[in-house]
Parts: structure tokens; sequence; C-alpha cells
């Protein structure tokens, strides 16, 4: 069985396009705060993808532009709902459909070269206990196994961590809404900014690597619930019994009528006749054993 990583981070960056910039001249420190965006997130980011060897598909500007993981009106804040209505239309069409785009036909790749496809979107939130909180948003499914595998391996790392059964995200309802839950997992990991900006409780390069071998392991644990059982085989007919060998035809005998045992031997051909109750051995034939089967090499698809 294979696993592919599909990374994401929505709140990476805090900019602002220059065209809306008027528009935050105001209030500049909410944008550099977690309201604009999650520090040291893209940081962790682009740690999952350096690890696990894929691309990074994160969002370009703050959230109080355009909040990518929600939809309709949800996704201005107070400051970009102000742009007209038809500005709004082709800025989410080129920021958010963009987004949704890229991460779709990356799943939709690495589904058709993998039987697991582990989604994680990275986050950051203002808090200082050193808290790591994973979250599923499809009981029953693959991301709901990932998510607990991850925070039991967390725990065991020494990481206070919970899994929360979370609501709410647009983006995880679309994804998990279009791709198979038994292949496809959406999990999102919370992780505490303290790690971050302040190098508590643990250093922050420590934690990455926390995760990052947690991640791992759990993906190994939960890929054992997932195993695709091969469809069986039909069982092969057996094959019909070979007929005796055909014993020589005796020269003197014109009939094909069996010998008796009990009739007495003519002196014309007892010195040709097997002794009673031996089989004349069939001419020109070779070894009738069978040859050894041969087991196969091992080799094939592997999963």
């Amino acid at each position: 069985m294979t696993k592919s990583f599909v990374i994401s981070c929505e709140y990476a960056t805090c900019a602002i396009p220059e065209a809306y910039r008027e528009l935050y001249q105001e209030v500049e420190e909410l944008v550099t705060s977690p309201e604009g965006w999650d520090s040291g997130a893209l940081n962790l980011a682009q740690a999952f993808a350096m690890r696990f060897r894929t691309q990074l598909i994160h969002g370009n500007h703050t959230r109080l532009l355009i909040d990518l993981d929600r939809d309709g009106e949800d996704r201005w804040s107070p400051y970009s709902v102000q742009i007209p209505e038809a500005s709004r239309l082709r800025l989410a069409d080129r920021e958010e459909g963009t987004y949704r785009l890229m991460l779709r036909q990356r799943i939709e790749d690495d589904l058709r070269r993998n039987d697991l496809v582990c989604h994680i979107s990275v986050r950051t939130v203002e808090a200082t206990d050193g808290r790591v909180t994973v979250e599923s948003f499809d009981p029953g499914s693959f991301g709901e196994a990932m998510a607990d595998a991850w925070r039991t391996r967390l725990l065991q790392a020494g990481i206070e961590a919970g899994h929360n059964a979370a609501e709410g995200s647009a983006l995880a309802a679309e994804l998990g809404g279009t791709f198979p839950r038994d292949r496809y997992g959406f999990v999102r990991v919370r992780v505490a900014q303290s790690y971050f900006l302040e190098g508590r409780p643990l250093k922050w390069e420590a934690v990455k690597r926390v995760l990052l071998d947690t991640l791992q392991a759990a993906a190994d644990d939960c890929e054992a619930h997932f195993v695709f059982e091969p469809e069986p085989e039909a069982e092969a007919e057996p094959a019909p019994p070979a007929d005796p060998p055909a014993e020589a035809p005796e020269a003197s005998e014109p009939s094909a009528e069996p010998e008796s045992f009990s009739q007495e031997t003519t002196p014309d051909t007892s010195a040709s006749e097997p002794p009673p109750g031996a089989e004349a051995e069939p001419v020109g034939e070779t070894d009738t054993q069978e040859a050894p089967l041969v087991e196969p090499s091992g080799q094939g698809l592997l999963f």
C-alpha cells in the first residue's frame, strides 16, 4: 500500500495587495496580529512539505482580505466587504478559486498514484499552554482515524494534545465531499504560537521535529486499518486425470483382446511376454515424474 501527503496553509501571510492597502491604513496592527494571519504556520508547513517531499500549497494574503476556509459573505472581513461587489467576485475567483483548484488537482493526481492521501492543513493559534489540537471533519473516515492516531503519538511523545471533531470548515466540506472518505483524509493541526514566538514550553525546532516524527508514525499506524483486500481470484478448475499410457501393441496378437492371466503361454511368445503381474514398459516414454512447482518470486505490486 502506498500513501502520500498534501500540505496546505490557508493563513500563511499577512500581506495586502497594493490595490487594497488604503482600506487597512488605520488597522495595520490588526493585520499583523493573529486576526490577520497565523505566525509560524508557514514555517511549520514548509517543514512538513520538505519532510514528505511534497509541494506546499498556501495562501498569499491576509485573511482580513479573504478567508480561504469560508464561503459566501463569511469570507469577507469588515474591511474587504467595502470593496465593490464586482471586484470582490474577481478577487474570490483569483484567490479562493485558484487555491481550491490547486488542491483538488493535487489530490486527484495523488489518488491516481497512491492508495491513501493524507491532507494536513497547518495552523497556529494564539495560546501559551503549549497545546496541540488535531481536528477531523468526517466521522468514521480515514481523516478521523488519522487524527486520532496522530493525537495518540503526540501524547506518547510528551506533547499535550487533543483530538476534536470539528465543523464549520468550508474547505474541508468541499474536499471531503469530492473525494472518497476511505482514501482521502482532511486533518487540521493547530499548534500554540508560544512555541514559535517564545520557545516555550519547548523550543520551536524541537516541537517541529516531534510533529514531523509523530505524523509519519501515525500515518503508518493508520495504514494497517485501511488495507484494501484484494479481490478473490477465481479458483482454477481441476485438470482432468491424465490418461494412462497406452501399452505397446503385441506384434504376435492380431486381436485387441486383453490377455488372460490364466491363459497358457505359447511357445512363440513366452520369451517376449512379461511375467504375470508385471506391467510392460511403454516404448520410448520419458520419466513421468512431474517437475517441481516454481514458487512465485514475490515481485509484483507493492503496497
